[in-house]
């Protein structure tokens, strides 16, 4: 006997013939054009934002967020708009308990326009969360337990110049794949850089393999 429960979703989408969209598309090009030009002419190269929560709790626990660069082309206007939708997502993720860097790494990927796995960041991140929590650690503890799974293996460390602290501005070696992740946490922010071909964030993933289960 099939006692399974079946529900049904819908949804209504209005759909724009080609001459109708591309007569809204150009209007937002105008728009986009004549903003992105004031903007130039005003001196700015771009225009920085933050992804985070609109409110979060207290009691000093760590809440993700990014940092976000906005082109200065026609599409501005609607990426300023994916801005204030992301950060109501953020927002509603937090009261959910689902937030995690991961979900603002696609916001910011997807407002920026560089893809949700470019160099294959949200898989790094993913893997990266569930590292943490198969090992209980967070922060500072996540370093040292990379640290003691690396054994002092030169391949798996990366340079990294402190960005706070009393030893701001020092050079530092970290595990590389708590390297990556402050620094794709703190784009905008972080002085250090990964390389362009992306080999820091696939060699990230396939350490954070061999160390998370069921991966």
């Amino acid at each position: 006997m099939n006692n399974r429960i079946q529900e049904t979703a819908h949804v209504s989408v209005t759909v724009k013939q080609k001459p109708e969209w591309d007569a809204m598309i150009a209007e937002v090009k105008a728009k986009g054009d004549r903003l992105s030009s004031d903007m130039k002419a005003h001196g700015h190269a771009f225009e920085p934002v933050i992804l985070a929560p609109r409110v979060a709790p207290g009691g000093g626990g760590n809440t993700p967020l990014s940092a976000a660069i906005l082109k200065l082309d026609w599409k501005l206007p609607i990426r300023r708009e994916m801005v204030e939708h992301a950060r109501d997502i953020i927002t509603k993720a937090l009261m959910l308990d689902s937030l995690d860097s991961a979900t603002v790494a696609v916001l910011k990927g997807i407002i920026e326009g560089s893809g949700l796995y470019e160099y294959n960041i949200g898989e790094f991140f993913q893997l990266y969360g569930k590292f943490e929590g198969q090992y209980q650690v967070g922060g500072t503890k996540t370093r040292d337990k990379m640290n003691e799974l690396i054994k002092g293996n030169s391949e798996y460390m990366k340079g990294y110049i402190i960005q706070k602290g009393s030893r701001r501005g020092m050079a530092d070696s970290q595990p590389l794949p708590y390297a990556v992740r402050n620094i794709l946490a703190h784009t905008g922010t972080d002085t250090n850089t990964l390389d362009p071909e992306g080999k820091d964030i696939r060699k990230s993933i396939e350490l954070l393999h061999s160390w998370v289960k069921d991966s």
